[in-house]
């Protein structure tokens, strides 16, 4: 049998995430956040990269108002570039489509033309060895991720140096072996309601 292609991972794995009911996936938000807040404690982490969740990703929005409140530096992604072009057909040079700025509380978020919710700004430099959570429509458990499909977190990996990448997971978006391309990043650890899988993988 031959391997799914991306988009048909996405699509399987979307139609399923679509069919969970609001209450399975808080109840798994709930199980992840324990697992999630005891591995950032014990990683003691100062500075760390994160995602503001949408409807079908996982919660860890109240993690990262705690995360702040007791002094991390929490940082998000702000798209700067919605053409949704792939990393293959983003011409040499070509100025980053999204960058990092402070998350200072839910107050301060606002909606991108996506409807996700990004810091004002400004941007601030690239942190080095940072702890980076990282959204995914699917992961494997080699490290393999697949996200939106336009690039977006591997490009904003590309000038981080050392980052310990984390994928947070609902248990259904775990899958068999995923295709990859040259530019794909892969996560060094996933974290689901049920348990940590450290992969062989260093993003």
């Amino acid at each position: 049998m031959s391997q799914e292609t991306k988009s048909q991972v996405r699509s399987r794995v979307r139609r399923t995430l679509g069919e969970l009911p609001a209450s399975v996936r808080r109840a798994q938000s709930a199980s992840l956040r324990e697992r999630l807040e005891a591995f950032v404690d014990t990683a003691r982490v100062r500075t760390l990269v994160a995602f503001w969740p949408t409807d079908r990703e996982p919660d860890i929005a109240p993690l990262l108002g705690q995360w702040f409140q007791a002094g991390i530096r929490v940082l998000l992604p702000v798209v700067a570039d919605f053409s949704r072009r792939s990393p293959g057909n983003l011409p040499a040079g070509s100025p980053p489509r999204i960058f990092l700025a402070r998350f200072t509380g839910e107050d301060s978020l606002t909606p991108n033309r996506w409807g996700i919710r990004e810091p004002a700004g400004p941007e601030v430099p690239a942190p080095t060895s940072p702890l980076v959570l990282v959204p995914a429509v699917a992961v494997d458990r080699t490290g393999g991720r697949i996200g939106h499909g336009f690039g977006y977190y591997d490009e904003l990996l590309g000038p981080l140096e050392c980052p310990l990448s984390v994928a947070v997971v609902f248990r259904e978006q775990i899958t068999s072996s995923l295709p990859r391309e040259d530019h794909d990043r892969t996560v060094s650890v996933i974290i689901t309601p049920d348990e940590v899988i450290r992969t062989a993988s260093r993003a």
